[in-house]
């Protein structure tokens, strides 16, 4: 039973749309060495925040949609779930390849922080797209 998990686990994992994540990592990788415990980037209506450095994910990123969770990207593959929205590996290779810019146009659109969600009320933070707290701690 656990041979055919792992065998259709690594079928999943090869067939899985790639995503090429450096940037990401390395915002969270600050976000971490800042302090920040359970950092959480949003753009484009998405959310990507780390798995837990104690579970079985550990090393992953997660993806959500609101509150809807729609996958994981382990290893630069993104596992989608089944319900995952089909708009979502679109907006997340978006977010990897500019996230600067993404949250940028997340604050601009939303009028709150891409990392910590606070609404921003500074025309400089809105512009931003990030408030000045948040730029420190995330290297942005």
């Amino acid at each position: 039973v656990e041979a055919g998990r792992a065998a259709r686990a690594a079928q999943r994992s090869a067939s899985a749309p790639k995503v090429d994540v450096a940037q990401i990592e390395a915002l969270f990788a600050k976000a971490r060495a800042s302090g920040l415990k359970r950092p959480v980037f949003r753009a484009d209506g998405l959310e990507v925040s780390l798995a837990p450095v104690t579970g079985k994910n550990a090393g992953a990123l997660y993806v959500k949609a609101g509150s809807d969770y729609q996958g994981k990207i382990v290893g630069g593959s993104f596992l989608a779930v089944r319900t995952a929205l089909g708009t979502t590996l679109g907006k997340l290779l978006e977010i990897a390849a500019d996230p600067l810019g993404r949250a940028k146009l997340h604050g601009k659109l939303t009028g709150s922080c891409s990392c910590c969600g606070r609404e921003l009320t500074d025309p400089v933070s809105v512009a931003a797209g990030i408030g000045p707290i948040c730029a420190g701690k995330w290297g942005l």
